[in-house]
């Protein structure tokens, strides 16, 4: 590992002055970090350097990075790798990652520039106090990193963090946020395992045993697996080689950490890859939602894996996992009402048949009535509008940043002011806004798709109204070597699950950006199609309820068609004359004739045969249990959200 003579002094300077070195923070086989002062912005941030020591010494110049042998290309490979995964790095959008913010070559070698994480580290909190965390405390960092974890695994092609224990996961206040991305391993591909091995060191505790090009994401899980052993236990976790040998000892555990928990590590510990869970999904059914298999009487632990269903029984637990509310508003607007009722169908089906009607006396304001006993009052709605302030022009190697403001009429002017404290060449342009009727409570989804040649980035917020403004904000990094000259954004907005409008902009890249704003176009769906299989009918009707509850006029064939139509004819006609078609992807859809026709004809109106400025239709697609392979045609092109 380098020593203290290979580090970079206080005060050096990089990138012409730009970043200043203030002290190490962490020094490993391959990289040195640093804590450093963003000069342009007054900003600490973190920096990472290329420096595999084995490869390389530092120049009489304290600064130049020397390779040993200057025939050995290997120094070069592995540099590029460095810089591609962290281009990679870089277009990850979540709270819970470390945002990459700069990528550069100087000295000879390559740099990365983070956020600096005011805070410690989970190592850290354990060295200071010597206990064990509370388990309340060890879900809540688990839910955190499950949702850092699925951005990662999502990204394509996938990409993986093969570092995760306690020192890599930092606590900003009650946050948590993975740090220092370990694929580097990947250098064993790149150059081969003698070459390597002297300077890539696993960290043998929270590592599994499955070679290179075995990884996957239960790899990540086994290593979360054994941070939670250790934040539980307040000990290091075994190895996977003595867990193999000698099986897991489930009385290291206290008698505080319940018996769901201890369950969930130990599968998580599995040596066996195939008898992990494969995917944070799996985590959080278990978690959160339960399983009939979990409540039956088999052996603790025994996790049967079969490859080609990929379906799981999970290990014994002695009653139903709780329901969790960070898990409930993952579910659609159908399960939360029949989990509000319980087996209460009927009640529950009352509840779906929710309509708004007009109410004159309240100024068009709509007003909800029940066909059941019960009624909730919707007369306190009131119409909120959406601005959004993003940068009509920006250059590459910085930082997109798009807010999007949901706002009453009268507070217009205080939103464009509060934009530009956070963006200061913020201008709000003049535009006929997205409107919606909102009451206190309402959920709004706030989805944003971000395209060049294909989808570069696609990220989901949610804001609850409480009846005055409120906001989030996308932070979108444009890489040095992307190859468009312009962004098209959409930004799609979702009230209790209905897609009610977007709003549409292009952000051009130039070399000198000016102080300009978009224009944007916003687009209120007036008729929505919904395409789906007669066989997943009961998990999409929630889908048409919703709509409803807009006063949204849609197309679910059940309801939509009468006696004598003829439905081929009748379902072009609306495709055709439709703004919003909804894709409820899944293996019944898959093999349905009808759907795939509808999908087909979707197409023809839609982005990217269509420029996204003169489509005349908008594709928001689903993806439903059953699950099915992405349509190759659109795989690519369109994010679809996981129901």
């Amino acid at each position: 590992m380098a020593n203290n003579d290979q580090v970079l002094r206080i005060g050096t300077e990089l990138q012409n002055g730009r970043y200043i070195i203030h002290r190490v923070l962490g020094i490993g086989g391959f990289s040195i970090t640093y804590e450093a002062e963003d000069t342009s912005f007054h900003l600490r941030v973190a920096i990472k350097e290329f420096f595999p020591y084995h490869l390389c010494t530092r120049g009489d110049d304290e600064k130049s990075v020397i390779v040993w042998n200057s025939n050995d290309d290997s120094f070069e490979r592995i540099k590029s790798l460095f810089k591609k995964e962290a281009h990679r790095f870089a277009c990850l959008h979540n709270p819970h990652i470390v945002r990459v913010h700069d990528i550069f070559e100087e000295n000879g070698t390559a740099y990365y520039v983070m956020d600096y994480i005011e805070g410690e580290s989970l190592a850290d909190i354990l060295r200071q106090t010597g206990e064990p965390l509370k388990e309340t405390q060890v879900r809540d960092i688990l839910e955190q990193i499950l949702d850092a974890l699925d951005c990662i695994h999502g990204q394509n092609p996938p990409l993986y963090h093969l570092n995760i224990k306690p020192a890599h996961i930092m606590m900003e206040r009650e946050k948590a946020i993975l740090i220092d991305f370990g694929s580097m391993r990947n250098i064993y591909n790149a150059i081969g395992v003698e070459k390597c091995v002297a300077f890539v060191c696993f960290t043998s505790f929270y590592d599994s045993m499955e070679q290179p090009d075995k990884m996957g994401p239960w790899t990540d899980i086994y290593a979360l697996g054994a941070t939670l052993f250790h934040l539980l236990t307040g000990k290091r976790p075994p190895r996977a080689t003595d867990i193999l040998h000698d099986g897991f000892d489930s009385t290291l555990f206290p008698n505080a950490v319940s018996l769901q928990m201890q369950q969930l590590v130990k599968w998580m510990m599995s040596p066996n890859p195939g008898k992990r869970p494969q995917s944070v999904e799996v985590i959080r059914k278990f978690l959160f939602k339960g399983n009939d298999h979990a409540r039956q009487s088999i052996v603790a632990g025994n996790t049967r894996y079969s490859e080609s269903s990929t379906r799981y029984d999970y290990p014994q637990m002695a009653c139903a996992p709780p329901q969790r509310e960070i898990f409930m508003d993952k579910l659609s607007f159908w399960e939360r009402i029949k989990k509000l009722f319980g087996s209460n169908n009927k009640k529950a089906k009352e509840v779906c048949t929710e309509v708004y009607t007009y109410n004159p006396k309240n100024n068009g304001n709509p007003k909800m009535s029940f066909s059941g006993s019960s009624s909730t009052d919707y007369s306190s709605a009131t119409k909120v509008y959406s601005s959004v302030f993003a940068p009509a022009e920006l250059k590459k190697k910085s930082h997109m940043l798009t807010q999007v403001y949901l706002h009453l009429a009268e507070e217009t002017e205080d939103v464009a002011y509060l934009a530009k404290e956070s963006q200061a060449d913020a201008v709000r342009r003049e535009y006929i806004p997205l409107d919606c009727m909102l009451k206190k409570g309402d959920r709004v989804d706030v989805n944003i798709n971000i395209f060049g040649s294909t989808l570069l980035m696609t990220d989901n917020k949610s804001i609850k109204w409480e009846g005055s403004y409120n906001k989030c904000s996308f932070d979108f990094f444009v890489p040095e070597d992307i190859d468009v000259d312009e962004l098209s954004c959409r930004i799609l907005l979702k009230v209790n699950h209905a897609m009610v409008g977007e709003m549409i902009f292009i952000t051009k890249i130039v070399d000198s950006p000016r102080n300009l704003n978009p224009n944007i176009i916003t687009h209120r769906f007036k008729k929505v199609f919904i395409s789906y299989s007669h066989k997943d009918r009961d998990k999409v009707q929630y889908l048409a309820n919703a709509f409803r509850l807009q006063q949204i006029d849609y197309f679910f064939d059940r309801d939509y068609l009468k006696g004598g139509d003829v439905f081929p004819l009748k379902i072009k006609e609306y495709i055709d004359s439709a703004d919003l078609f909804v894709l409820c992807w899944s293996e019944n859809a898959a093999k349905s004739e009808y759907v795939n026709r509808e999908r087909h004809q979707a197409l023809q109106l839609a982005y990217p045969q269509k420029e996204l400025s003169k489509a005349t239709l908008t594709i928001y697609p689903l993806s439903i249990e059953p699950r099915a392979d992405l349509p190759e045609d659109m795989a690519n092109i369109y994010n679809f959200e996981v129901i």
